[in-house]
Parts: structure tokens; sequence; C-alpha cells
């Protein structure tokens, strides 16, 4: 019972977005940087910065064309992310 109880509390954290253009907390690397608005699927500056997927036309969700020249995956999302000092936007591939 107690191991379940442990387990339940251990389990019951606030999950991560999986809508890559939810509202997100840039990291304290893009806030140095002077990015203090960040989408979801462009919070974490490590995932971006070492993102190595094929090059792609993509779009972001008001819908701006741009063109990616390395992607990474945010959930079911592959795009990404174009920055507007200060704030850091996903961009899908479409």
């Amino acid at each position: 019972m107690r191991l379940a109880l442990v387990f339940l509390i251990a389990c019951s954290g606030t999950a991560a977005p999986k809508d890559p253009y939810a509202d997100g907390t840039c990291d304290s690397h893009w806030q140095a940087n002077g990015f203090t608005d960040c989408e979801a699927g462009c919070a974490d500056s490590a995932m971006v910065l070492e993102a190595k997927g094929s090059a792609c036309a993509a779009m972001t969700e008001t819908g701006s064309a741009f063109s990616c020249i390395a992607t990474q995956e945010f959930g079911s999302a592959v795009g990404c992310c174009v920055s507007d000092k200060p704030r850091l936007y996903f961009a899908e591939c479409q």
C-alpha cells in the first residue's frame, strides 16, 4: 500500500505540455540571451540548439512561413524555432 502511494505521488507531477505552441517558460540559457517568452516547443535551449533533423518548409501557429535548416521533435510535432526577440516561436514542418 505504501509503495503504491509513493509511486502515485512520484508520478503526479505536472506533465510537460504536448502542444508546441502553448506558452512555455524559457530556460535560463534563453533568458540569459534576452528571450523571455517561449512557446513550449522552444523552451528547452539544449533541444533547440542540438536540432539535427532534416530541413523543411514550416509554419508558425499564426501562419507565418519559414524554412527550417535543422529540426527537432516536440511530442508528435517536428519543426524548428523562430526568434523575434524577446519571443521564440515554434514553426511546424508542413
